[in-house]
């Protein structure tokens, strides 16, 4: 296996080249997200705490942010690998390409759509930030984050966290072949019925039943998704 530790590490010929060899190679665009999210939480958090507030707070934030970059890499090591188990013939490396232009594409059309909100659902987006921050961000700044973060910003990162957790949880190709307006669509769809999944988990976890946290562990894996199908057979 060869884990690609620097961006351009193998050229597309040698990627596949190795890859016909039984060779699993996971390319620079799944290997280094974490770096690209690492510089973002950085960079918000330039924008909201002051510099004696960083330094005061500077070793909750970083143990924060090791948690978050812990669990997303190991959200895409596990869709390489489960899309690699459903499609065999495709290459590691193209599976990390097609990751990604899905959840870039994901991303472009939420963040069209998201200025169009109405107030409801602009909330619940607002929300999918707060759970992406690292929480002391909100602890230390408040409505700073949201006052001082240009509104660009914000609604590129509450974009780039909904299509990851969509594609994430549903693989590609639940998102894959979507025209950019159903895809929006579906994405607000996916976000609502998602607080519906949370107040079922949450009602199962507080009964009595005696495999309530095996039933509410697979509603939050796979209770929105299909709840949806059920429903609009999305």
């Amino acid at each position: 296996m060869i884990i690609e530790g620097a961006n351009l590490f193998l050229t597309p010929e040698a990627r596949s080249g190795l890859s016909d060899a039984g060779v699993l190679i996971v390319r620079d665009s799944s290997a280094n997200k974490c770096g690209v999210i690492c510089s973002s939480f950085e960079i918000l958090a330039s924008m909201v705490l002051s510099e004696e507030e960083l330094v005061a707070h500077k070793e909750g934030f970083v143990a924060q942010v090791i948690e978050r970059l812990r669990r997303l890499a190991r959200l895409e090591a596990e869709l390489l690998m489960r899309e690699r188990h459903h499609k065999p013939d495709i290459d590691l490396p193209e599976l990390s390409n097609r990751i990604s232009h899905t959840m870039i594409a994901a991303t472009d059309a939420l963040v069209a759509a998201i200025p169009k909100l109405d107030d409801a659902d602009g909330a619940m987006a607002h929300n999918v930030m707060q759970r992406h921050v690292p929480p002391i961000l909100f602890e230390v700044a408040g409505d700073r984050v949201f006052e001082r973060v240009p509104s660009d910003y914000v609604n590129s990162a509450i974009a780039a966290v909904l299509a990851g957790m969509i594609v994430y949880r549903e693989g590609l190709s639940y998102l894959e072949s979507m025209s950019p307006e159903a895809l929006a669509d579906l994405a607000f769809r996916y976000l609502r019925q998602e607080q519906e999944t949370g107040r079922l988990v949450a009602q199962v976890g507080g009964s009595a039943l005696a495999d309530r946290e095996r039933i509410a562990e697979l509603l939050r894996a796979g209770g929105t998704g299909a709840a949806l199908r059920d429903r609009f057979g999305a």
